[in-house]
């Protein structure tokens, strides 16, 4: 059995491509991959502020709040485009960004990718899951296929 390298010496005895070396103390160009001004590696240790956030996507109006009926409509549209999610038994509700998920569907992987498919919309502020897992036997249909009573 070959005896294992510990991870300390592993680059031991391997010559440098560079002049620099990794040291402790990173606030010095010699330490580090790369000089500030040629956007290398820099230092480590403290915040770059030149860098800063890039992009302004997510950055709304002030005050915006997006319409309950815009993000029912969204989600509608993500739940019906899911390949993964039979949603023909699931009820949305949304009041003031907090959507609410009811009715039923056959496995419990359904029920947290309908919440996770909500929580994902743009403008909601909260889920509230009350989908019951039926693979029909509750229902009286047969497994796999809920059935419902009364008005649709």
């Amino acid at each position: 059995m070959a005896r294992q390298q510990s991870r300390d010496n592993l680059y031991n005895g391997m010559p440098s491509v560079t002049s620099r070396r990794w040291g402790p103390d990173r606030s010095s160009d010699a330490n580090t991959f790369g000089p500030r001004e040629l956007r290398g590696y820099g230092d480590f240790t403290t915040p770059d502020p030149e860098r800063g956030a890039r992009g302004h996507r997510g950055k709304g109006p002030a005050g915006y709040v997006r319409p309950d009926a815009s993000i029912t409509d969204d989600i509608i549209d993500r739940l019906t485009d899911d390949d993964t999610l039979d949603a023909s038994q699931v009820l949305l509700q949304v009041e003031g960004g907090v959507v609410t998920l009811s009715g039923n569907v056959p496995t419990r992987a359904m029920k947290h990718r309908a919440e996770d498919i909500a929580a994902e919309a743009r403008g909601v502020t909260d889920v509230r899951n009350t989908i019951r897992v039926d693979d029909g036997s509750a229902s009286g249909g047969p497994p796999g296929k809920a059935v419902r009573v009364g008005p649709e």
